[in-house]
């Protein structure tokens, strides 16, 4: 057993793989004013706000999970929201978010959380949208 379980860590070790040892930071409440074409207008929605919770790494080069909500109609319909991010070495983000069933988003912004997102169809891949997010907190 013991030769088993060395065989088992050198492998590991020696893997192209890393993983890291310790608790991730969580930041909620998150808040994006939306703007633009959001993709949700075809259902009759008027989507203007993104609120996040996030749970990962938060320095350059480092991955976070993402889940929440975009509000719409003033706050009287709702997508839930899901999805990843990476922080680049100046601070910027990029995020990857599956809004409800019908919609993901391709989002990048600046070091201050501000920027564009590609909002696609999930079935045909079609950018139907290309919402702003303006970073409130």
């Amino acid at each position: 057993m013991k030769n088993t379980l060395a065989i088992l860590i050198l492998t590991l070790a020696g893997s192209a793989f890393a993983f890291e040892v310790g608790s991730p930071t969580m930041v909620s409440n998150l808040a994006w004013k939306v703007s633009g074409t959001t993709g949700t207008e075809s259902a009759g929605y008027t989507c203007t706000s993104l609120g996040l919770d996030a749970t990962g790494g938060f320095a350059a080069g480092r991955k976070f999970s993402v889940y929440g909500v975009l509000s719409c109609n003033n706050n009287s319909n709702a997508y839930g929201v899901t999805g990843s991010g990476f922080v680049s070495g100046d601070g910027a983000v990029s995020m990857f978010l599956y809004v409800g069933a019908q919609f993901y988003w391709i989002c990048s912004t600046d070091s201050q959380l501000n920027g564009t997102c590609r909002s696609l169809n999930t079935v045909t891949n079609n950018q139907i949208g290309n919402p702003a997010i303006a970073f409130v907190r």
